[in-house]
């Protein structure tokens, strides 16, 4: 519904930009969910839908998800810190928003220390409890989109200027991504990795000489999916494994494994952690 009225048919971007809190000033914030502040509570209706009913933290989130001391819901303003209210969004399950079509170990993985680099540079505040090493492995495919995203002019000055620009940083969430540095490694193998819209499975055929590649793309990229974690005792379902969302609407559940089926793998849990570990 939502991506119908958008101008671009887009999906809701990932909750990283500058919203009000309760009070009307702008703070910054970085989710690893659906925004909010586009799709609540117009598209996402019931904020109960934000958690897993498995999640061994369940009802510490859903206090986080309302007003302190009382029944309302807060999902629509920025909370005092990077778990509350509208931050809350990521709790339970992990949206980025972009089309990550080679995210399995067999397309290659780097480790993530440039990108730690790149955020430190830029002003932007990592949590040390949640930090990868910075010679922990990510999907490459991830990696270099976030070198990418990360050196956009836009966020980095939307984010750290007084007052931060919202505007400034949508310019750069809301869009896809492209660059030298994804040559080969964007989506399809080409240097685009594109935001989720209708009908975007058109840009990851290779065969166009085969029927059923269309279906087979929409089958195949995940959209959404459980907290995902090195360590099994940290998932949602025991003894560890995600459900996955993809982008034909169904849903499966997939078992971690260290280098299994992305996105519940190592390499995939230590780029949901480097992106868990941005504090704002």
């Amino acid at each position: 519904m939502y991506a119908n009225e958008d101008p671009g048919e887009r999906w809701p971007s990932m909750q990283f930009g500058a919203f009000p809190d309760a009070s009307g000033v702008l703070q910054v914030r970085v989710d690893i969910g659906p925004n909010l502040f586009v799709s609540y509570p117009e598209y996402l209706t019931d904020p109960m839908i934000i958690l897993c009913p498995s999640d061994a933290e369940y009802r510490e989130h859903l206090t986080r998800m309302k007003y302190p001391g009382t029944d309302e819901f807060c999902m629509g303003v920025a909370g005092p810190d990077a778990q509350s209210c509208a931050s809350a969004v990521d709790a339970s399950y992990v949206y980025l928003g972009w089309v990550l079509d080679r995210t399995g170990d067999e397309w290659g993985a780097e480790t993530v220390g440039g990108v730690i680099s790149l955020i430190t540079v830029a002003g932007l505040p990592l949590d040390p409890n949640d930090l990868p090493p910075a010679d922990a492995v990510a999907p490459s495919q991830i990696v270099r989109s976030l070198l990418v995203l990360m050196g956009n002019s836009d966020l980095v000055l939307g984010a750290v200027g007084n007052p931060p620009s919202n505007t400034l940083i949508q310019r750069a969430v809301d869009a896809d991504i492209s660059g030298a540095q994804l040559v080969s490694f964007g989506n399809a193998g080409g240097d685009t990795v594109y935001r989720l819209r209708e009908g975007i499975e058109r840009f990851l055929i290779t065969d166009i000489n085969n029927p059923a590649a269309t279906a087979q793309a929409q089958s195949t990229v995940y959209v959404m999916f459980d907290q995902v974690a090195t360590s099994t005792q940290n998932f949602n379902h025991i003894p560890g494994g995600s459900n996955v969302l993809y982008l034909d609407g169904h849903v499966d559940y997939v078992r971690y494994i260290e280098r299994g089926t992305a996105p519940v793998t190592r390499n995939a849990a230590t780029a949901v952690a480097l992106l868990s570990a941005l504090t704002l």
